[in-house]
């Protein structure tokens, strides 16, 4: 199928900006660095790596509310990559973003939106962390390419439902997310700015884009409902940018360690480095399995609502059979959707 001009400009930018109009009314749109606002860049050497100055300027005017007519664009913003050991960092400066005159606003940025991502002829699969984490495998065209994961690390703030929030899919409760692509994988960690953070994934097929991809979106602009009567609300953008460095590093997996195991691995491994966590079990500790099965799950119909068997209780007994044959004993499982109308139900 044919992918339209605006993704092809996506796939092919380092980052996607969405933006308002100046006085912060909230129908916000995109833009990139590989379709019409492709701004003049210079790369400047820096320690391990390299900045990537970038001027995102659109002459064409559109009429301001103050009167006149104001530049499209007038945007400023770098990007730092540096390489570390077996990763690569990328940062973006907060004092390095510059809003001129022009009459846009940046909301979000997604940055490096198809890193990584699997085409049709590859095999691999995508990881967000759904809840407790989940992994999609690539497809050519995924039966359920609308069901895209968009979610606030942490969970949402209770101002309203911006940005897509689903209240039936899990928030993203660690700010991690990774591809595994052939016998190589990586992991991406959101390292400064998570609290103003999405997990933005993609199945093949999403907007007729055959690629799986999953990538963070760092939140600029937060939104918020205004109610202008009682019956009446209107979304609005805030005013002043979310301060702060965005950090995004990306953890390269080879042979063995490529795989969602090895993803987890890497992020225990940088929290212990980094101060995240600490060791706290002694030695010789055993500790439990915390399993938890989805016996049955709802699944909309355009009529009714089916209730679609995930895991028979038979199936639930041999898979705690098997467990205790390898020597896990110590269990605490829990079956989610055992009931008659399944989970959610």
């Amino acid at each position: 199928a044919r992918i339209a001009s605006l993704w092809q400009g996506h796939i092919r930018s380092a980052f996607i900006l969405e933006y308002t109009s100046a006085d912060g009314r909230a129908n916000p749109r995109t833009a990139d660095t590989g379709n019409r606002q492709r701004p003049t860049w210079s790369i400047r050497p820096l320690p391990g790596g390299v900045a990537v100055d970038y001027h995102i300027f659109d002459p064409r005017p559109v009429s301001s509310t103050q009167g006149g007519n104001l530049p499209q664009w007038d945007v400023r913003l770098t990007l730092e990559y540096r390489l570390e050991g077996d990763a690569l960092e990328v940062r973006i400066p907060f004092e390095s973003i510059r809003e001129g005159e022009g009459s846009y606003r940046i909301t979000t940025l997604e940055l490096l939106p198809f890193f990584g991502a699997g085409g049709p002829e590859d095999q691999g699969y995508a990881f967000y962390p759904d809840g407790s984490g989940a992994i999609t495998y690539f497809r050519p065209f995924h039966p359920h390419s609308d069901a895209a994961y968009r979610e606030w690390i942490y969970g949402g703030e209770d101002t309203g439902t911006a940005f897509g929030i689903d209240f039936f899919k899990s928030p993203a409760r660690l700010p991690v997310f990774g591809i595994k692509r052939g016998e190589a994988a990586f992991l991406g960690i959101i390292a400064d700015g998570d609290h103003d953070a999405l997990i933005s994934f993609s199945p093949a097929g999403h907007r007729s884009v055959p690629f799986t991809r999953v990538a963070p979106v760092l939140v600029y602009r937060h939104r918020f409902k205004v109610a202008l009567s009682r019956t009446r609300q209107i979304d609005r953008f805030s005013d002043r940018l979310v301060p702060g460095d965005r950090v995004v590093r990306y953890v390269f997996l080879h042979g063995p360690d490529a795989d969602y195991a090895g993803m987890a691995r890497a992020y225990r491994e940088y929290l212990l480095r980094t101060g995240g966590i600490r060791r706290v079990i002694p030695e010789g500790y055993r500790g439990h399995l915390h399993l938890d099965l989805f016996m049955g799950v709802q699944k909309p119909q355009i009529v009714w609502t089916e209730v679609v068997e995930m895991t028979t209780f038979e199936q639930a007994r041999r898979i705690l059979e098997d467990l205790r044959e390898r020597g896990v004993d110590r269990l605490e499982v829990y079956l989610k959707g055992w009931q008659y109308k399944g989970f959610w139900g």
